[in-house]
This record gives structure tokens, C-alpha cells and sequence, in this order.
């Protein structure tokens, strides 16, 4: 099996680490120009997540016609207002037996679609996609250091849902089975302006009533 992460933040960086031992091969596509450069030379991600190297297997490309090439997986870890682009620009090479996997949060701005719409609409211009969500408490440092960690995948398709599961899980990753990706992908857009919220009310010393 080989994998394609489009991403090279420090969460698409951490889940290239992590998910590396279940692929023959991952390819990780980074758009920076300069971190994709340092990042050839001393295999960590100096940018966004430095001090942990990647696996010999993980290969670096800065072409996303190249990060796709054969992979059976693709996992989508972009800024949520760029996914589109992204999308469309890996559309023409497309075999059409990929799976993809959204491990972007939010919504899209002009749109107000979630990821997973974005990836349907872009990708069914040319067949039928089968798309999963993966979301989750995590933090990219923790993942990458081993520390126990449980995610959701969520999926229409029940089959898709389970493969990704087999697929993703190790001996630190536990990811659980969902069928409703609109609840998810709603959630993990909402936690980080709940979060954002919550800070201000702790900062303006409003109390406990007022946070919850």
C-alpha cells in the first residue's frame, strides 16, 4: 500500500511519521518551497515540527502530480481555504482508485462547505470519490512521540470507514469508526472557536458560570 500526504504542516508532517510503518511508501508534498529544501537535507520539519526525523521510506516532493502517483491513499492536510485549489490541481492525474482521507479542519469561507463536500465536488468532476474524515483530540508533537491518541474516522460508506481503519491504526493510534462525517467535520471546525471563546471568558476573569 502506498500513501500520499498532501501537507507538510506539523499535523501532515506527524501523521507521515506515524502512519510510515503501515505503507511501503509515503510521499509528503510540501508547498514551501524553502522548508521543502531544508526539509530534503536534514529530514526534519525545522518549520513546523522539528527534532523528529522522517522514516527512510517517507519520501519528500514539492510536485503534487508526483505525491500521487500510485498511491492507494490520500490524505488531504491542507489550510482549509486552500484545499480547492489543491484538489483541483491532483484532479487530471487521479487513477480513480484512490481513497482519500480529510485531515483538514474547517469550512470553506466562500462556500461555506465542509472539506469532504470540497473533495467530492472537485474530484467528481471525473468519478465518483470515496472520502473519509479523520478528526480527533490530538496534538502532532504527542503523535509523534508515541503517546496513546484515539481519533475518528467517519464515512457514508461503512466499508471505507473500516479499511481506514485497519489501514491507519498502530500500537499508539486507536482510530474508532463513525457514519456521520457532517457531525464531525462540524465539530472539529466548531472546537477551535469554542476554544478561542472559552480563553477569553478565563481571561476576563468572568468565572466559571460564564465558561460553561
Amino acid at each position: 500500500m502506498n500513501l500520499s500526504v498532501i501537507g507538510a504542516g506539523s499535523w501532515g508532517t506527524a501523521l507521515a511519521i506515524v502512519l510510515a510503518p503501515r505503507f511501503a511508501r509515503v510521499r509528503l508534498w510540501a508547498h514551501n518551497p524553502k522548508n521543502l529544501a531544508d526539509f530534503q537535507v536534514s529530514r526534519q520539519n525545522s518549520l513546523y515540527l522539528p527534532g523528529f526525523n522522517l522514516p527512510e521510506n517517507v519520501e519528500l516532493t514539492g510536485c503534487l502530480e508526483e505525491a500521487v502517483h500510485a498511491a492507494n491513499y490520500v490524505l488531504l492536510v491542507v489550510p482549509s481555504q486552500f484545499l480547492r485549489g489543491v484538489v483541483r490541481q491532483i484532479v487530471p492525474t487521479l487513477e480513480g482508485s484512490e481513497l482519500f482521507v480529510s485531515a483538514t479542519k474547517g469550512i470553506e469561507t466562500s462556500t461555506l462547505s465542509r472539506m469532504s463536500v470540497v473533495i467530492t465536488e472537485e474530484v467528481g468532476l471525473r468519478f465518483q470519490p470515496r472520502v473519509a474524515v479523520l478528526s480527533g483530540p490530538t496534538f502532532a508533537k504527542e503523535i509523534v512521540r508515541g503517546e496513546p491518541a484515539a481519533v475518528v474516522v467517519a464515512s457514508a460508506d461503512p466499508e471505507l470507514a473500516c479499511a481506514v481503519q485497519r489501514q491507519f491504526s498502530g500500537p499508539a493510534l486507536r482510530l474508532y469508526t463513525n457514519d456521520d462525517p457532517t457531525g464531525v467535520e462540524t465539530g472539529a471546525a466548531l472546537k477551535n472557536v469554542i476554544a478561542i471563546a472559552a480563553g477569553i471568558v478565563q481571561g476576563l476573569g468572568l468565572g466559571n458560570n460564564t465558561l460553561a
